[in-house]
């Protein structure tokens, strides 16, 4: 279950990826990440997919995201 689920989110983050241009996802999302990097807005965009795939698996006991941390800081 879990990997047909993280298969899914690789999918749907590569579809992402290949329409970036359209959709306006280059670029910084004016924001940086608990490392201290610039996040750009693929990279919260493929965080939310990631996320969303695995808590909806209900196959994780504990999830813990660079993305994540940088918000509740």
């Amino acid at each position: 279950m879990c990997m047909t689920t993280m298969q899914m989110a690789c999918k749907a983050i590569a579809r992402a990826v290949k329409k970036a241009g359209i959709a306006s996802l280059y670029g910084g999302a004016e924001t940086s990440n608990a490392s201290g990097d610039d996040v750009k807005k693929l990279d919260i965009l493929s965080n939310d997919i990631m996320v969303s795939a695995l808590i909806n698996s209900h196959t994780c006991a504990v999830l813990v995201s660079e993305e994540e941390v940088a918000s509740l800081g």
